[in-house]
């Protein structure tokens, strides 16, 4: 039997593509937020920026609203630094949006922008050397180089920043420690987050979003040929 989202409130773009396939009326509006967060990391806690869309609208009259997390970026060593986030977050929100179009859901077409950033950071932002992404792994194995990706997921403690409010989120990280070509780089995908107060069963729901997002991302990696070390959110 065909699988149908027809019972599910969309909390994934795979959803509204679903279900506008399957002949809903979809609609969707996309605000963007650079979110100021205290990540209480197990080795040492750091402060970044949290690249963050929040897709709203309604699915045959049904309100839905969901974020995605597409990138997080800071001004030391313990994760891309701001200029290369932005532009990471740029091109995984561009693959989503191109999944919108082809599916014919409308929406604003709009990026995340360096020019809010170096207001938030006072200027502090320079040009760094660029980062990796997993869409440049696959490039690279489909072009026949090795790559080796080792998969590390973890529930990172955080506290966000909405202007004088604080809340507290759990950030479901996947770190894919990268070797190829004699260089070893760290990608972090954020693949979901909660809110740990708004629901007791939130831990078990969010995983599954995550696993499933993982599971995607694997998918594409075997099929170019990387060689990966598999690994879920328990």
């Amino acid at each position: 039997m065909e699988n149908t989202y027809s019972d599910i409130i969309p909390h994934r773009i795979c959803h509204l593509v679903a279900l506008k396939e399957q002949g809903a009326e979809v609609t969707c509006r996309t605000s963007f937020a650079v979110v100021n967060v205290e990540f209480r990391h197990r080795v040492a806690p750091y402060e970044a920026f949290v690249f963050m869309c929040t897709f709203r609208g309604e699915v045959n009259g049904a309100p839905y609203e969901f974020r995605k997390c597409y990138a997080r970026g800071c001004l030391h060593n313990l994760c891309p630094h701001i200029s290369i986030a932005v532009m990471i977050a740029n091109r995984y929100l561009e693959q989503d949006q191109a999944a919108l179009e082809r599916a014919g859901i409308r929406f604003d077409k709009e990026l995340f922008t360096i020019e809010g950033m170096i207001v938030k950071t006072g200027g502090l932002i320079e040009e760094r050397e660029r980062a990796l992404t997993i869409e440049d792994c696959i490039h690279m194995a489909e072009q026949g180089q090795e790559v080796h990706i080792r998969v590390e997921p973890e529930y990172v403690d955080a506290v966000e920043h909405f202007g004088n409010a604080k809340t507290s989120s759990v950030f479901l990280t996947a770190n894919f420690h990268v070797e190829t070509a004699g260089r070893t780089d760290t990608i972090q995908r954020c693949l979901c987050c909660f809110d740990p107060k708004h629901r007791p069963d939130q831990h078990v729901e969010r995983a599954v979003v995550a696993n499933a997002r993982l599971q995607e991302i694997y998918q594409r990696l075997d099929a170019a040929g990387v060689h990966s070390t598999k690994a879920l959110f328990g």
